[in-house]
């Protein structure tokens, strides 16, 4: 008669239960790869009185016989989220990570609803050109510090995002100066260009 050994019985037992154990945690207390907070150092870093600046000269100044840009929040899922989705898109590719792009259109919806319901974003929904440059900063501020446990919030949700390799070329890429000097603004003119082709 054959009789299971003592490590054929338990092993499957402790498996199973280090599983749970690990997705429980998982579920509980997000902690991500020492790289992925090097993520967070340099995105925390950002001048973003240069962002919300870019954004207010390139698409909220009218160009010389043109009118002022109405840019209204309303329109985000319409307008500025397809928009986003093309950017994303091409600069994951650009980064050498594609995979990553839906997770980070995952992480700007949440951040656009911190913007909305905790920075004060709200206040100028109708038209955020009509803000002035303290009202936007504010904005950008509070999204700078609180981007973070947003993005540990909805972990799940956005795990490519903290692979060791993608959190490698996210500092790789955020932490280069072109990002704010000439690839938000040309962003910017981009999405100026077309909304205005749009409206016109």
């Amino acid at each position: 008669m054959h009789f299971p050994t003592l490590t054929s019985t338990i092993t499957p037992l402790l498996l199973s239960t280090t599983a749970t154990a690990l997705n429980f945690n998982l579920r509980q207390t997000f902690i991500p790869l020492p790289a992925c907070l090097n993520v967070r150092t340099v995105l925390e870093a950002t001048d973003t009185s240069a962002v919300v600046t870019s954004l207010l000269t390139e698409i909220c100044s009218a160009p010389e016989n043109a009118q002022p840009l109405p840019v209204d929040l309303i329109s985000y899922n319409s307008l500025i989220r397809p928009f986003l989705e093309g950017v994303v898109t091409t600069e994951a590719a650009n980064m050498g990570a594609p995979q990553i792009a839906p997770s980070y259109l995952v992480l700007i919806d949440a951040l656009f609803d911190l913007a909305r319901t905790r920075c004060g974003l709200a206040a100028v929904e109708g038209d955020v050109c009509a803000a002035d440059q303290v009202q936007l900063q504010d904005v950008g501020d509070c999204i700078r510090r609180n981007g973070w446990q947003v993005a540990i919030t909805n972990a799940l949700r956005i795990l490519p995002l903290f692979s060791l390799d993608a959190c490698n070329r996210q500092v790789d890429f955020f932490g280069r100066e072109e990002v704010v000097d000439v690839l938000v603004p040309q962003y910017a003119r981009q999405f100026a260009a077309e909304r205005r082709a749009v409206i016109s």
